[in-house]
């Protein structure tokens, strides 16, 4: 059972604005999955699935996905590669080599060629804030349909 929480309610007229946020904290962690195994979602801890929430097709999330991590998908299908994963550690470290090749089980050199090869193949900058958010907001996607 998973439980949504609005936000705080300071009178009574805010009742009904609290009960539609604990209503799409629960339906965004049934569509996106509920990522950190909680029994209590709450509507402030939803980050950026507060906003994918309003997309209502699931075809466009999926063609965003596709665009950003598609060729990466692909690579790591046909060559049972692991980039797609290791693009998500190296963004979940901001950046850090150390701790993404620690989280990985690999070395520091290892994780800089996979980096290198990440960016070959998507095409995505990792030193661009924006391709860093495309790449971040691709993976919530992607995690939340039952991938990485």
């Amino acid at each position: 059972m998973t439980v949504g929480v609005g936000g705080v309610c300071p009178s009574a007229s805010a009742i009904a604005r609290s009960y539609a946020q604990a209503r799409r904290a629960l339906e965004t962690a049934e569509r996106f999955g509920n990522h950190h195994q909680r029994d209590v979602v709450a509507f402030e801890d939803l980050g950026v699935y507060r906003l994918l929430f309003h997309v209502s097709d699931p075809a466009e999330l999926s063609a965003f996905t596709g665009q950003v991590l598609g060729p990466l998908l692909q690579y790591d299908q046909r060559h049972n590669g692991d980039l797609v994963r290791t693009l998500a550690a190296f963004l979940d470290h901001n950046g850090n080599l150390q701790a993404t090749a620690r989280e990985l089980n690999l070395h520091v050199n290892s994780v800089a060629y996979r980096m290198q090869r990440v960016q070959a193949i998507s095409g995505l900058d990792v030193a661009d804030a924006e391709d860093r958010l495309l790449g971040q907001v691709a993976l919530k996607i992607l995690s939340g349909v039952g991938g990485v």
